[in-house]
Formats: structure tokens, C-alpha cells, sequence
């Protein structure tokens, strides 16, 4: 089975705080997705983590020019 982060994992990975990476998740800014219903907890594929970061940091660069 593949593995995959919970909100905890990814904010460690990232130096978000857990509640940002569930905004993040909630408004589609961040790849997630639930197993279950609405209450589910957010899951994170850590392959889709790792391409997000580079992309922000490959925008934060075009930006610092």
C-alpha cells in the first residue's frame, strides 16, 4: 500500500501549522483528498507534497527575479 501523510506529517514537512494546511486543503490549494465523509481527516499523497513545494519555490524564485 502506498503511503500517505495526515495534516500533522505534512505541516512538519512544510513549517505550516496544522490549521494552514487544512485551509490549504479545504479551498483545493494544497493536493488532498478524504477517504470518507465529511468528518474525514485530510490524506496527502507525499509525491503530490514534494511537486507542491517545488512549484512554490520555483514561483518564489521567478518572483525574487
Amino acid at each position: 500500500m502506498r503511503q500517505l501523510w495526515n495534516v500533522q506529517r505534512v505541516a512538519a514537512e512544510t513549517g505550516l501549522n496544522p490549521q494552514t494546511i487544512r485551509s490549504l486543503a479545504r479551498r483545493g490549494q494544497i493536493p488532498a483528498f478524504k477517504a470518507g465523509e465529511h468528518t474525514s481527516p485530510y490524506l496527502f499523497r507525499p509525491e503530490a507534497i514534494t511537486a507542491w513545494i517545488a512549484a512554490r519555490e520555483a514561483v518564489n524564485a521567478r518572483r525574487a527575479g
